[in-house]
């Protein structure tokens, strides 16, 4: 069953209990774990859940977190902008990578 959060803050709260502690970067080559050093393409991550967020005063004010497994045991969270100001990498991995 997906897990409805009210806010992002509850929700990084609450995946940090689960075990999804490390916060995934972004580089145009895949996402990078700040815990092994490395770089991983899509083919090597499992995009576990995906959770929208609107800000309270603006509607424009969008955001999704992703939370992300790797082939290596990596698991995190990356946080990105929703709709028009959403980074293209992370389209490109989405595409690619496994859900």
């Amino acid at each position: 069953m997906k897990r409805i959060y009210q806010n992002l803050l509850e929700a990084l709260e609450d995946l940090t209990v689960r075990g999804y502690v490390q916060s995934f970067g972004l580089t145009p080559a895949g996402l990078y774990c700040p815990l092994t050093k490395q770089v991983f393409t899509a083919a090597q991550l499992r995009i576990v859940e995906a959770h929208h967020f609107e800000g309270d005063s603006d509607v424009g004010d969008l955001a999704i977190l992703y939370v992300i497994e790797t082939n290596s045991g990596c698991k995190g969270v990356l946080i990105d902008a929703y709709g028009t100001y959403g980074s293209s990498d992370m389209g490109n991995i989405l595409r690619t990578s496994k859900t």
